[in-house]
């Protein structure tokens, strides 16, 4: 018996403007939160992006949907 799962819609997009909701340390830097990023690629049905911030370092992160939040546009 074959059962069909509903794959849920991220609220996320690509090219969408996201703020970091901790903090984020990695080699290139650290980002804190509120840092604005842009989604440059969405992942697994929108349960993790690539997110692209540009200060204080330019770096691309991946980030799972529980760690961004929408910027009110």
């Amino acid at each position: 018996m074959n059962i069909a799962v509903p794959i849920r819609q991220s609220v996320f997009r690509e090219l969408q403007v996201v703020q970091l909701l901790g903090q984020y340390t990695s080699e290139d830097g650290t980002l804190t939160p509120g840092q604005a990023g842009t989604i440059v690629y969405c992942h697994r049905n929108g349960h993790a992006f690539e997110v692209e911030f540009s200060s204080p370092a330019p770096m691309v992160v991946t980030l799972n949907a529980d760690e961004i939040a929408a910027i009110d546009e």
